[in-house]
């Protein structure tokens, strides 16, 4: 199967990439590099750089044709800075999940799957799970 991963060149996108080359998958990764390394990305991954909110770009096109799973890692993870610029932050995160679901969606990708932050949950009990109430502190676990 053919994977898109978002965020490739950051922690949780590099780790999701290496694990689906792992199983056998044609890796596609996209990332704008601006919290992300490249020697993050994994041997095999198809990398374009390009921002996630960047519709236009052609390379959507190209890079989500014949893609059966989306897994969207990419976001600005300044969550400490989040209260300084808050609209930068959210933005980012809610304009980049549009963007990335509204180009899925239009290349007819069966599955996407949206990753997201312990942020979400702020000031509640350890360990967290997925159905538990959310108190997010600031804007970034907001977004998230």
């Amino acid at each position: 199967m053919k994977v898109l991963v978002t965020g490739v060149a950051g922690f949780l996108g590099s780790h999701i990439a290496d694990r689906m080359l792992a199983k056998g998958h044609h890796v596609v990764g996209i990332d704008n590099m601006i919290g992300g390394d490249l020697d993050n990305i994994p041997k095999g991954v198809e990398h374009y750089q390009i921002d996630c909110q960047d519709l236009v770009k052609p390379v959507w096109a190209f890079a989500m044709k014949d893609v059966g799973l989306v897994y969207h890692c990419a976001a600005l993870a300044y969550e400490g800075l989040s209260v300084f610029s808050p609209y930068a932050v959210v933005e980012s995160i809610i304009g980049a999940s549009t963007a990335v679901f509204s180009a899925a969606i239009g290349a007819r990708v069966r599955r996407i799957v949206h990753c997201s932050s312990m942020a979400r949950y702020g000031a509640t009990v350890t360990p967290y799970h997925e159905y538990q109430v959310c108190y997010p502190q600031d804007p970034y676990g907001i977004a998230k």
